[in-house]
């Protein structure tokens, strides 16, 4: 049991530190929990980090990357943002959705 009593206590100490930060208001809202506010938290970080709609596209791994060979000009997402925020915001979307339901 000291592995769930470590867990428990990180659990609390981060939910903590979260709520004490810019971020507080996101622990209210379905869905998002201590670990998901940290991470949007930390992706966002400071005004002015997302300046564009591209720079949020990236961060979100939406943005499109070139796939082109010879003649032919491809794009496809790029489907491996930094801090895993693509996965945070569809688990987000989900839970926010059933919550409703």
């Amino acid at each position: 049991m000291p592995a769930l009593a470590s867990w428990t206590t990180t659990a609390v100490i981060l939910t903590d530190l979260v709520a004490a930060s810019d971020a507080s208001h996101l622990l209210e809202m379905p869905g998002i929990g201590a670990v998901n506010a940290a991470v949007i938290l930390t992706a966002w970080s400071h005004h002015g980090r997302i300046h564009s709609e591209a720079a949020f596209a990236a961060m979100a791994g939406t943005c499109p990357i070139p796939a082109s060979s010879g003649n032919t000009t491809r794009h496809r997402l790029n489907l491996d943002p930094p801090f895993g925020i693509l996965g945070r915001v569809d688990r987000v979307v989900v839970r926010w959705f059933w919550s409703r339901a």
